[in-house]
């Protein structure tokens, strides 16, 4: 596993078996954690990726398999993230994410930690499904964690999922490419911004984070065919493809 320290334009694809060193206190940081594709590799983790903002962990783009556990080895703890960001429900890419709740929930996080995905189709479930689906307290696979999806829950730790949702689309209004970028999650340290991009079967986002004077644009899976991802690559520090 390595990290990247210096933001310049281009394309990350970086992984070691060796133990991961923490990023340093100051500045923007993407630390690559696994880049791993469905077949397995020895050494390499499935898609995760960590934000770094001034030595503090805030967000993690997908959880593929061994997700929690890079975490761990990069020196960040799982319960310290802001906000989790899904680029597509496929098992490469969400493999590790119950894994990650599992530590979350050892580690006393006390707010609840936002995760934000794609909405569904006839091929994937919509973000908010594929979380209860997994934990809802009756029905979920993991329903011995339901807690973790309880708004009362003590110490006000839940997750709290989010489908990122296209803008309704008027009749006989022609759309203008801006109208494809949404604006997914926003607080005083960093905004996150969506969109969708073309990838077989399953919807798949591409996600700007935007933190201090930097930005950092993540592409997901798909061709790069696409006005949309240029637009929300316009101008970024770094693009992970």
């Amino acid at each position: 596993m390595k990290r990247v320290a210096a933001l310049t334009l281009g394309i990350v694809a970086a992984w070691s078996v060796a133990r991961a060193q923490t990023c340093p206190d100051t500045g923007m940081h993407v630390q690559v954690l696994g880049s791993g594709g469905p077949a397995l590799e020895a050494g390499r983790a499935g898609p995760a990726y960590l934000l770094w903002w001034q030595g503090k962990p805030l967000a993690l783009v997908d959880v593929g398999g061994a997700a929690a556990l890079r975490l761990a080895e990069a020196g960040a703890r799982s319960a310290d993230l802001d906000v989790v960001l899904l680029s597509q429900l496929h098992a490469t890419h969400t493999a590790g994410f119950v894994a990650l709740v599992q530590a979350v929930n050892e580690q006393g996080r006390t707010r609840p930690l936002p995760v934000y995905g794609p909405s569904g189709n006839r091929a994937m479930p919509h973000t908010i499904d594929f979380v209860r689906e997994l934990f809802d307290p009756n029905r979920g696979v993991y329903r011995h964690l339901g807690d973790v999806l309880n708004p009362l829950a003590k110490g006000a730790w839940r997750l709290d999922p989010h489908d990122v949702r296209e803008k309704p689309r008027k009749l006989g209004v022609a759309r203008k490419p801006q109208d494809e970028l949404l604006a997914a999650y926003t607080t005083s340290s960093m905004r996150a911004v969506a969109t969708y991009v073309p990838h077989a079967r399953a919807p798949v986002l591409a996600w700007r984070l935007e933190v201090g004077d930097k930005s950092v644009v993540f592409t997901g899976d798909t061709s790069g065919k696409d006005e949309r991802l240029s637009l929300l690559a316009r101008g970024a520090d770094l693009l992970v493809a």
